[in-house]
């Protein structure tokens, strides 16, 4: 599977919007994005600490739970939010040679503050 970096904006706005706590299991079935794509994402969030999950393994397989953001995971939201900085860092990506989605996340989030700081003219 790929990474897609536009799911994994929109789960962590999923994430930020739950008014809860407790983990819970997050589908995105109704955005038509399958199960198993948004649990690999999940999976791929956790491991670069943009949000904490924990795997439940039954005799019906695996599911990964969602916990919470974390703070990297609030950080890289923040800077992803605005339409207007996530098209400049689309179009900062294409002007050399990229796509966004297939840069790596730390590539990203420092594209995307870096837009945000020019924003503000810092």
């Amino acid at each position: 599977m790929k990474r897609d970096m536009e799911l994994v904006i929109k789960i962590l706005k999923e994430v930020e919007e739950k008014d809860s706590i407790e983990p819970f299991n997050l589908r995105m079935s109704d955005e038509g994005y399958d199960d198993d794509l948004v649990m690999y994402h999940l999976i791929l969030m956790s491991e670069a600490g943009l949000i904490e999950t924990f795997e439940l393994t039954t005799l019906g397989g695996s599911n990964v739970m969602v916990k919470r953001l974390t703070w990297d995971g609030h950080e890289f939201l923040d800077a992803a939010r605005n339409d207007s900085v996530m098209s400049k860092a689309k179009e900062i990506a294409k002007q050399k040679g990229a796509e966004l989605s297939s840069l790596p996340l730390m590539v990203v989030k420092d594209l995307l503050l870096a837009t945000t700081k020019s924003w503000f003219g810092l």
